[in-house]
């Protein structure tokens, strides 16, 4: 379990076997909202940065399916979540 605070101060994404589940974290290209009561942008970025120190053919698993595919691997994620600059981990 990693805690990943973003706006409830119990969130966690669990990690185990290379598949990573985001709950609302982060999903395939994008991430979760902070624009709610108790959101917080920089959590967000911190929990997100600290997700992608794992390794990068770890295969993402969010709750919802919002993006182009269902799940992608990290180093997708890097290459086209579209806050991967705002997090520091943009990879072209």
């Amino acid at each position: 379990m990693l805690y990943t605070p973003k706006y409830t101060l119990g969130e966690a994404c669990y990690y185990g076997k290379g598949k990573l589940f985001t709950g609302d974290t982060l999903f395939v290209g994008d991430s979760g909202r902070t624009d709610l009561p108790y959101g917080h942008r920089p959590s967000l970025g911190a929990s997100i940065r600290r997700l992608m120190q794992l390794p990068e053919d770890t295969v993402v698993m969010p709750v919802h399916d919002y993006g182009p595919t269902s799940t992608a691997t990290l180093r997708q994620q890097k290459r086209h979540n579209i806050n991967a600059k705002e997090y520091g981990f943009y990879t072209p």
